[in-house]
């Protein structure tokens, strides 16, 4: 006796259309066809339930990054201010802008901040308002 599953893998057949569809054919015996109407029903609500929560999984990592990237913006506006604020009061010592910078960044690497370089702390001054008399232009290669 035959099972079910062979019957119907030999009454199956699929022909490509065109636009990337294809037709399938099933030939099963009348009695069954509830039961294979309710399988597809089952089977398309399974993936509509899985395309809806990939839809959603997909916006809540969306809204995750940018409150992420939010965070960082923020972090990073802070410190610029923070850095503002203690250039101001070097250059009232009456360093220099190069000593102040210089003297910024060693106090950051005795903090083990991950910031500390010269040019990350130039940045923040320059995007704090605080950009130093422009040097002589760059040579273009």
């Amino acid at each position: 006796m035959a099972s079910l599953t062979d019957d119907l893998k030999q009454s199956l057949s699929v022909v490509p259309l065109k636009d990337d569809q294809i037709q399938i054919t099933v030939i099963l015996p009348a009695d069954l066809l509830p039961h294979y109407s309710h399988l597809f029903e089952a089977l398309t609500s399974l993936v509509e339930l899985i395309e809806k929560q990939a839809r959603s999984a997909a916006k809540v990592k969306t809204q995750l990054f940018e409150l992420q990237r939010q965070e960082a913006l923020r972090t990073r506006k802070l410190f610029c201010e923070r850095l503002v604020v203690i250039y101001d009061g070097l250059i009232d010592q009456g360093l220099t802008r190069t000593a102040a910078i210089k003297q910024i960044s060693i106090d950051l690497r005795k903090e083990n901040h991950p910031w500390a370089a010269d040019y990350l702390v130039r940045s923040c001054l320059i995007d704090g308002g605080r950009p130093g008399k422009p040097g002589r232009k760059r040579r273009k290669l």
